[in-house]
Formats: structure tokens, sequence, C-alpha cells
């Protein structure tokens, strides 16, 4: 299951759903248990606010409102009114990119040691902890079933080759003067999609003619049509000026180096969160609208083909 789709689901819980899930994951990760009574639960837009059970000035906050800093402070002269707060453990749907300067500078201004779990961390343990995905998807019960839903769709393309394929041409690209023509461009494309599963530590190889094989039978235009030569763009691709991006084996056998199969499985795992992403955005806006042909429309959102 993607991150975004782990994300959508985080950003999708109610209010009061998000408190119980985010609980649930401090019960498990790290042993809490909270005061059932002498607790503070406001309510209103300060979210869960409770007491480590035993720990009397430690406490735990949970909000899905924006603005973490100024919550946390909000929160610290609020206790301080009537209770002694040496610890502050925040959890938060929203994603912190200064999460240690914030935690810094409250601890240095108001003395108090202050811990953010942002929705990184939450993802991460929806990751790791079976048992937590598992909650997680209960709260977003409807999610999990459109996933599922479209998971069972027999898709007319393959999804994976068509990511690949974008990871290509953007690896690709990022490398060549801008003299290169379209043409060339997709057939250096082309060759990299042949030697996906190539790999000099298993002696697994290609030959130029399995390589042409393979792009006749795909794309029987792109050779005819391409500027250069199959041999040219090979030895080109394979040459030390080009840093090389595949590598050239005794007996003219070919495989792409393993920095670059790493690039492409990263490059995939990214569209492919994208596509998740999309997706889940979709079947979001559908089920708030709830139009008549929804499913009809969620069909055709899952199996287009660009």
């Amino acid at each position: 299951m993607s991150e975004a789709l782990i994300s959508l689901a985080i950003e999708q819980l109610t209010r009061t759903d998000f408190e119980l899930w985010c609980q649930e994951v401090l019960t498990q990760d790290k042993g809490y248990a909270f005061e059932p009574t002498g607790g503070i639960h406001d309510g209103g837009q300060d979210g869960f606010i409770r007491t480590i059970a035993g720990e009397t000035d430690h406490y735990v906050q949970i909000s899905k409102e924006a603005g973490t800093s100024a919550k946390i402070r909000k929160t610290i002269r609020r206790l301080r009114e009537s209770r002694n707060v040496k610890k502050l453990t925040y959890l938060t749907s929203q994603t912190e990119a200064e999460r240690d300067l914030i935690e810094a500078k409250i601890k240095h201004d108001l003395s108090v040691d202050i811990t953010i779990h942002d929705q990184r961390w939450l993802l991460i343990q929806a990751k790791i902890n079976e048992r937590a995905k598992d909650s997680l998807f209960s709260y977003s019960r409807e999610l999990l079933d459109s996933y599922k839903s479209a998971q069972a769709v027999d898709r007319k393309f393959d999804l994976s080759s068509r990511l690949s394929i974008v990871s290509y041409l953007e690896a690709h690209v990022k490398s060549l003067p801008g003299t290169e023509s379209f043409q060339v461009i997709c057939l250096d494309t082309l060759i990299y999609n042949a030697l996906v599963g190539t790999n000099p530590e298993t002696e697994t190889f290609m030959t130029p003619d399995e390589i042409e094989q393979h792009i006749r039978e795909e794309h029987p235009n792109v050779l005819s049509k391409a500027e250069c030569s199959l041999a040219d763009r090979l030895a080109f691709l394979s040459s030390k000026q080009n840093d090389p991006r595949i590598r050239r084996h005794p007996n003219e056998r070919y495989a792409l180096p393993y920095s670059l199969r790493n690039s492409f499985h990263e490059d995939n795992l990214r569209l492919q969160a994208v596509a998740d992403r999309f997706v889940g955005s979709i079947n979001k806006r559908l089920n708030e609208l709830s139009l008549p042909d929804s499913e009809e429309i969620r069909s055709a959102v899952i199996t287009w083909k660009p």
C-alpha cells in the first residue's frame, strides 16, 4: 500500500477519529496510558489534551489544526495556569518541515521539553505496524474499499510499463544536450526499457539483436524514424563521455548499471504515488458530490489510459 494512500487516509479522518487513532498509535508504540480522570479534553480546536498515566507533568496533545508552534505555546500557557508542565508530546496531521526548530525554540523560550510527531511519523507507524494501519483504515473503511475495488479492476494497460517509460524519459533527458531530437530520445528510452531486468551480478545481459527484437515487437516505427542507428545509440550510451548510462560487457552484451536501475525504481515509486494520490483525490470528490453516476466515473478514472 502506497504512502500516498496512507497519507490520504490520515488527512480524511475526522478530528475525533484522528484523536482516537493517535491514542492507539501512542499506546502501541510507546506504551502510553492516559489518565481517565483529571485530564483535560477541551473538545474545541485545541483537540485532545491529557496527561500520561503516572506522569503528572507530561501532557499529550493531538490536533488536526494548522499552526503547530502557536498551538503548543497556547496550550502550555493555559496549562500553567493550574498545572506543572515539564514535557509535551504533540501529534499533528500536518507535515512540519521545521519540527526540530520548533521543538528547540519552544524549549528555549518556555523550558518545556517538546516532542512533535507529524504526519510523516504517523505514516511510518502505519507502514511498520500492521495494527496501526488496520486501525487507521477501520476509520477510513470507504477509502479502503475503494482502493480494493481499484485493485480488482482488470486494467486495459500495463501501469508499471507506462510509469517506467516516463521514468526513463525523465532520467535520459536530464543528461542530453539540447540538440538531441525527439526521435533519438524515444529510441534511447526504449533501449532502457528493453534492458529492464538485466543485471551483471546475475550474468543477465542482452545482445544488440535481442534489444532490437524487443524494440521492434513493442514499437516497430521508432527504429525506422530515428535519425541514427541502434548501434550508434548503444555506442553513445555506453561511452565514457556519457558517464555511461548503460554498460557494455565482453562479447558485446549490455546491461543497466546499478545506479540507473536504482534511479528508475525510485522514480517509479514516486510516479506510482502520484497516480495513487490522483485516484484517491478523485474518489474523495466523488464521495463528496454523491453523483448518480459516481461508480461509472470512478471506474473510468481507474482504467483511464493516456
